[in-house]
């Protein structure tokens, strides 16, 4: 009896079989628009041990979320029980470049064992679906299950098919018009721009908001928009949905800022503002369900792409063209006009006005004899309006005295409404300076010549013999200095100690070195994810110290627009590279990670970290 039930085991698990699939749905989406893959694995009876699929990477995707779903049936068959065991991993993708796709291969390791499987085919058009006319893909692939349901499954079909008898036969509670989509019940993303052409430079608005017909229960944001090719500047950034009712296309809906953002092109061609991608729960109004209660439906949309036509600044440009394109006013402001040599006074040149202020930079100023330019200090702002401001703090330094004049100073910028370049300038300014008392080239005062003084007598040297000093004084003379002294080494130790004469000193090298040992230490003990998040804090705090602002409280193109011309111009596009595979590597999921992780390819991340900031280092230094 024992035998045959051994018996009867094992010929189950020989039999049991794992079946592995792969497939996208829908298999046509347009530009913008999310996709779903579903990688499966099925066991007739073997129990599944599934670790996270592998995929690879892919050009013209992004993925913006996953999840998995597992369920696990027994059913009584010939004459025994059978279990059947289900995973499935559902990734989120989105569609950013038109073409036929494959993703393969995908890796998955199932009960110890590898195995290589590749999706159904898809085919991203050129279409760019997410506005109001375009419904976004149905609720039945955002809720996917597996042909094996539970019984709660089970039931929401049964309610699903209840509500369609109930359409059928014309019950007004669950009427739909017949030429309205089914999902405009529950929401779209779109964004809204006041240009689709633009100069280099030029101010485009740009605001992503959600519109619905239900009730948002809850909203996660799954991507932000990367807005690669663009200088990006907050205006709103929703802490809270505050809807207000619109129509749009004769329909009426809610609709709620998500973000806006002021938006500066870098280069002249193409570029593209990327979807935001928004998962949210929503209740719709006008669906009963089964018990006469509303039914929550779980959806993730996102917004269309666009594409951005940049034309460059013409040429020829002002030899004193600030870089700018928009239009911005020139204020100028002195304290005094009266000033003492060798006394540093402050001018204040401030511009600002529609356009991106913050990268204004002054031409060279010629300043007169005697007049020094001796320090320049800048500060940026940016208005919630829309507007920015740039302020420049010229410190100058008269040398001599008499009558100067501060120079005009004269900037150019470009007008992108009337494709023009117009100049703001301030006019010479006059300054008195005086001879300051405390000059060194202040004149002696001359001597007042009077009778001259009595001279009188020195006392005649006597010639005498005088005993010679006792050994014993001299050892009094040699034992005061010597304890004096010895006081006086015992003070400057203690005033050292306490002033942190004696510290060792660290500098940005020394502290960037500490760290680049620390990052290669995790990357033996194989903690990447530490790895991707410590090589972030690296790349701060060294851009925060080379310009000065900390590092950790600003975004990185911040740090870089303060960073010294020198690494700007030579650094910053590999810079946000890297920041952009860091970010990865620290806080994407694990599908997406992939190869990145590898030791081999997480030593070279690091020694291009270590490449970059090092120059980045050296530029600083001079």
């Amino acid at each position: 009896m024992l035998f045959s039930l051994l018996l009867s085991f094992f010929v189950s698990v020989s039999l049991a079989e794992i079946k592995f699939e792969a497939r996208v749905e829908p298999e046509v989406v347009g530009i913008g628009q999310p996709f779903n893959l579903y990688v499966s694995v099925n066991s007739d009876g073997e129990v599944l041990n599934v670790a996270d699929p592998q995929l690879p990477r892919m050009a013209g995707v992004n993925l913006v979320a996953q999840r998995q779903e597992s369920s696990s049936i027994r059913r009584f068959e010939n004459q025994q029980f059978k279990t059947i065991q289900s995973r499935t991993f559902i990734f989120t993708f989105v569609a950013m470049n038109p073409g036929a796709y494959t993703i393969s291969p995908i890796k998955i390791r199932v009960n110890g064992g590898e195995k290589n499987i590749s999706s159904t085919s898809f085919h991203v058009s050129d279409s760019a679906p997410g506005g109001p006319n375009t419904p976004p893909p149905s609720e039945e692939r955002d809720q996917f299950f597996p042909p094996d349901e539970d019984g709660l499954q089970q039931m929401d079909r049964m309610e699903e098919m209840f509500n369609q008898m109930l359409r059928r036969h014309g019950d007004p509670r669950l009427q739909r018009p017949t030429n309205e989509p089914k999902d405009n019940q529950g929401f779209f993303i779109q964004v809204e721009l006041d240009k689709t052409k633009a100069y280099v430079g030029e101010h485009i608005n740009a605001k992503w908001y959600l519109y619905t017909r239900g009730q948002v229960r809850d909203i996660d944001t799954l991507k932000y928009p990367d807005l690669n090719g663009f200088w990006k500047e907050d205006i709103e950034v929703a802490t809270r949905l505050n809807f207000e009712a619109v129509n749009l296309n004769g329909t009426t809906y809610n609709r709620a800022l998500l973000v806006a953002f002021a938006l500066y092109p870098l280069k002249a061609g193409t570029a593209v503002i990327d979807p935001y991608t928004a998962k949210c729960t929503i209740i719709s109004l006008d669906g009963l369900n089964l018990f006469g209660l509303a039914k929550p439906q779980v959806l993730t949309r996102s917004s269309q792409a666009v594409k951005i036509e940049v034309l460059p600044v013409p040429d020829p440009k002002p030899v004193d063209f600030s870089g700018a394109t928009g239009n911005f006013n020139m204020f100028g402001n002195i304290d005094a006009t009266a000033f003492k040599t060798n006394t540093p006074f402050f001018y204040k040149l401030r511009f600002e006005g529609k356009g991106n202020a913050k990268i204004i930079e002054l031409p060279k100023i010629e300043t007169t004899e005697g007049l020094e330019l001796y320090d320049k200090k800048s500060s940026t702002g940016f208005e919630k309006n829309g507007t920015s401001r740039k302020e420049f703090e010229l410190v100058f330094i008269p040398r001599k005295s008499g009558n100067v004049n501060i120079p005009r100073i004269s900037i150019s910028f470009f007008n992108p409404q009337t494709k023009t370049f117009y100049q703001k300038s301030n006019d010479e300014i006059p300054i008195n300076v005086e001879l300051s008392k405390e000059d060194p080239g202040v004149a002696p005062k001359k001597m007042d010549h009077g009778e001259p003084a009595e001279m009188t007598a020195l006392p005649q040297i006597v010639a005498e013999f005088q005993e010679p000093i006792a050994w014993g004084n001299y050892f009094n003379v040699y034992t005061w200095l010597f304890s004096y002294g010895l006081a006086a080494l015992l003070l400057l130790g203690k005033a050292g100690r306490e002033l942190g004469w004696w510290e060792r000193k660290d500098t940005i090298e020394t502290k960037f070195n500490a760290r680049v040992k620390n990052i290669h230490g995790l990357i033996g003990k194989d903690d990447w994810r530490k790895v991707g998040q410590e090589i972030i804090n690296t790349m701060y705090f060294v851009l925060g110290e080379i310009t000065g602002l900390g590092g950790a409280s600003y975004e990185m193109n911040r740090l870089l627009s303060e960073a010294p011309p020198s690494i700007r111009n030579e650094l910053a596009e590999p810079i946000k590279k890297l920041l952009e595979e860091a970010e990865i590597l620290g806080f994407a999921p694990e599908a997406a990670v992939g190869v990145r992780k590898d030791k081999a390819n997480l030593k070279r991340t690091v020694n291009e970290m270590e490449k970059l900031l090092g120059r980045g280092i050296k530029l600083y230094r001079g």
